[in-house]
């Protein structure tokens, strides 16, 4: 079993609250260069506009699906993905946030 195997579940649950925020999941990696990168990449879509949240592998792997999907909420991922000057949030595998 692959590292991308062992968050499949985490992963799928942070497209679940990106899909419920509103955003239309246009695609995700589990793909080598984002495995060799050491994280999930997830590309959104709302009224045109291209966003991504980027989750360590790390992260996700010390958590649950349902952490994963409190973690987002708790923190608005989804409001700040939103902000017209916001491309993109990074998880680190400490959790730590990071936005461009």
């Amino acid at each position: 079993m692959n590292l991308g195997d062992k968050v499949r579940d985490q992963a799928e649950a942070a497209k679940s609250y990106l899909a419920a925020e509103g955003f239309s999941i246009v695609g995700d990696s589990a793909l080598a260069d984002a495995f060799e990168a050491h994280v999930h990449t997830i590309v959104v879509e709302l009224d045109g506009a291209r966003k991504s949240l980027k989750l360590s592998y790390q992260w996700l792997e010390d958590r649950t699906a349902e952490s994963v999907t409190t973690f987002l909420a708790d923190r608005d991922i989804g409001r700040s993905l939103k902000e017209p000057d916001t491309v993109m949030c990074s998880v680190g595998a400490s959790g730590l946030l990071s936005w461009q």
